[in-house]
């Protein structure tokens, strides 16, 4: 999803115009704010989850006590640096079952090596939104431009544009023969009991 936060005909000096005309960046941030907690990171808008069934709340937890750390690890992060939550239960929902929002473009905004004191005109923003995968892709987008779009903040230009949006999708109860076959499998190769793993993505790995 691409914002658009637009609030003059064009940039003006900064030293002129601040303290008269809002910054189209502190706009976008009010707008963000409907969406997510900054704090914590959790998606703000109901309309964006989706009922976890009882048999893939096992499945998480199961895969988090499994991999335990391995959660964490197999990210680069900096010294010191920590995950959203310290259970990795919650780690592996909220990255297979829960909505989460990514901010991945920006534009608008010049290089830091080329900025001057302009209060620019405009704002642009992608969004990045991993859905649960029993959610329709275009409920989410709805209610998405619904939220951002609505009583903009200062009577700015507020615009909303959906470039892709995909449907996921949710494994269905194993029949019991698969169930078993699939632990006897995983015992006698991996001597490990078989463990089920969501993964979020916008590459279509499985269509039904």
């Amino acid at each position: 999803m691409r914002i658009k936060v637009k609030l003059l005909h064009e940039g003006v000096h900064s030293g002129d115009a601040s303290g008269i005309v809002p910054s189209t960046f502190r706009i976008m941030r009010q707008l963000l704010d409907r969406i997510e907690d900054s704090k914590t990171g959790q998606v703000l808008v109901k309309e964006l989850f989706a009922e976890i069934p009882d048999e893939h709340l096992q499945f998480a937890r199961d895969t988090a006590n499994t991999l335990n750390d391995e959660l964490i690890t197999a990210y680069p992060f900096v010294d010191g640096g920590k995950p959203v939550d310290g259970s990795f239960e919650e780690l592996q929902l909220n990255r297979t079952w829960r909505p989460t929002v990514s901010y991945t473009g920006i534009s608008g905004i010049p290089d830091c090596a080329i900025a001057g004191n302009v209060l620019r005109a405009e704002t642009t923003m992608n969004l990045s939104v991993r859905l649960p995968p029993a959610l329709k892709s275009a409920v989410a987008a709805k209610a998405l431009t619904s939220v951002l779009t609505a009583d903009p903040p200062y009577g700015a230009e507020v615009t909303c544009e959906v470039h892709k949006g995909l449907n996921g999708w949710a494994m269905p109860e194993l029949a019991p023969w698969l169930k078993h076959s699939i632990s006897r499998s995983s015992d006698a190769y991996f001597k490990k009991p078989a463990r089920m793993m969501g993964e979020g993505g916008s590459i279509p790995l499985c269509r039904c």
